[in-house]
């Protein structure tokens, strides 16, 4: 039986091969071409390209070399801050699993009865439970779940405590 994660998972790694596939082939047609594109060919080319299956509510693409956006929904429109929250400690975890040495599909993480009733939006996750850190990552960007991010943060901020601990000795 598949769970949350994994079904959301299949269905964005789906979603994401068929739009792969179509920017192949039109990458390749591209390629075809012998005369080079105008500037403006190229962008109408590229506005032609379906977007990827992105569910929230705005979102931005940020050229950092002429530091503007190129594409968006809503970038200009005010946010909350909960998901960027999400995305550092998403960052984080990842520094730490490479800091340490850990495979995420390893790294078994137990859920507290303090990370599952976590308000907010939720990856579904219940007290006992044990998922590996691969999973909790999906169950923090996916759904945006509090309760993944919360159970994160317990489980590596607990490892940090003992390593500098172990350090100071």
């Amino acid at each position: 039986m598949l769970n949350y994660v994994d079904l959301k998972l299949r269905q964005t790694l789906q979603q994401e091969k068929i739009e792969k596939e179509k920017r192949e082939e039109i990458m390749m047609d591209m390629q075809n071409q012998e005369e080079k594109m105008s500037d403006i060919q190229l962008t109408k080319l590229l506005l032609d390209i379906p977007q990827p299956y992105i569910s929230a509510q705005s979102w931005a693409v940020y050229d950092t070399k002429t530091e503007s956006v190129l594409f968006g929904r809503l970038e200009r429109e005010r946010r909350e801050i909960a998901s960027l929250t999400k995305i550092m400690t998403t960052c984080v975890v990842l520094n730490l699993l490479k800091k340490f040495n850990l495979d995420e599909r390893k790294e078994m993480v137990d859920i507290s009865v303090n990370a599952s009733e976590t308000q907010g939006t939720t990856a579904e996750l219940s007290p006992g439970d044990r998922l590996n850190v691969w999973d909790l990552l999906h169950g923090v960007m996916l759904p945006s779940g509090n309760d993944a991010a919360v159970a994160l943060a317990e489980h590596f901020g607990y490892k940090l405590l003992c390593h500098r601990e172990y350090e100071q000795k």
